[in-house]
């Protein structure tokens, strides 16, 4: 005998609903999303009172690691700016922001980039050793 509160109506509704949440739920017709590539590359970072870490920076344009970033681990925000019209990445020129206790973007090294030093400066300024950091590129 069914509890008084459900009725063979009631009874009938939920196991049809039941059955096709269980038939829906088996039945996706989106296929298995593929894995997410993490960015990979190397990270300069950005300490107080000293220079960048490293200070100069080699990117390899065929080991994997033709990326570039930094990790500001200041509680100042920074911009980090090259020579103008001398820019090693494939990204458009700009002045790179790095926010207080943050990363910037990720920057690539071109294909058809001289293998030279780059070198760039930071403001507000580090507080380290004179002498430029830079960044060099690599095949």
């Amino acid at each position: 005998m069914l509890h008084p509160l459900w009725t063979r109506r009631r009874w009938l509704v939920w196991i049809i609903g039941s059955l096709l949440a269980v038939w829906v739920g088996g039945c996706s017709s989106h296929p298995n999303p593929e894995p997410v590539t993490a960015e990979m590359g190397l990270t300069i970072r950005l300490v107080n009172a000293q220079d960048p870490v490293p200070k100069s920076q080699k990117v390899y344009r065929s080991h994997g690691e033709d990326h570039v970033r930094w990790s500001n681990e200041t509680s100042t925000d920074r911009t980090i700016t090259f020579q103008p019209n001398i820019w090693p990445f494939e990204e458009d020129e700009v002045v790179i922001k790095v926010p207080a206790n943050s990363k910037s973007w990720w920057y690539t090294i071109g294909p058809s980039l001289q293998l030279r030093q780059y070198t760039y400066t930071i403001n507000p300024p580090m507080g380290g050793p004179p002498g430029e950091p830079d960044v060099t590129g690599g095949d």
